[in-house]
Formats: structure tokens, sequence, C-alpha cells
């Protein structure tokens, strides 16, 4: 599939974070809730998975859109994963739960 476990969890990570970033949470406080241990590199990180800045989380009118298109991404590699491995899926469902 071109995806590692590595890449899933960066970007489980950075969709749960989204999320938080959305309640309000501080990204000092989200950068590290979801695990990244250096704000910097979470911001970076953030910045080139969503392409887009984390100032703009502020923003719904923007973020509705991006939330949209997210969501489908992540629904096929999650169809993709499922049909080649249906342990490795679950697996990973438990670990993001634990994030």
């Amino acid at each position: 599939t071109g995806i590692t476990l590595r890449t899933y969890i960066t970007y489980v990570r950075v969709f749960k974070a989204k999320g938080l970033l959305r309640e309000g949470y501080s990204v000092n406080i989200v950068g590290e809730m979801v695990g990244f241990k250096s704000i910097s590199y979470f911001i970076s990180t953030f910045t080139k998975i969503e392409e887009y800045h984390l100032n703009d989380i502020q923003n719904p009118d923007f973020l509705d859109g991006v939330q949209l298109a997210y969501g489908k991404i992540i629904t096929h590699i999650f169809d993709i994963l499922v049909l080649i491995h249906p342990k490795f899926v679950s697996g990973l469902c438990r670990m993001a739960e634990r994030l």
C-alpha cells in the first residue's frame, strides 16, 4: 500500500490533534497529548500533512472542507488495510485508541 505503520500512526496523531485544536487546546498541549516530543516537529509535521498552518484551525469555514476531504482519505486507507490484513487493522485501532 506504500504506507508504513509509523506513517499511519503519525496521520492518526495529526487527525486527533485537529480535533483537540478545534476544541480550543493550545498547540503546545496538543502536541504533547498526541505524542510529539518536540513542538517544532509537531508543527512542521502537521503543516506538511495538512498543507495548511495551525493558525487556520481556528477558522471553522476553512476546516469544514478540509475535514471532509481528510476523512475520505483515512477511510480509503482503512479500506485498503482491511483487505490486506484484518488483524493488522484491529491492532492499529487498539493502538490509536491509546493515543
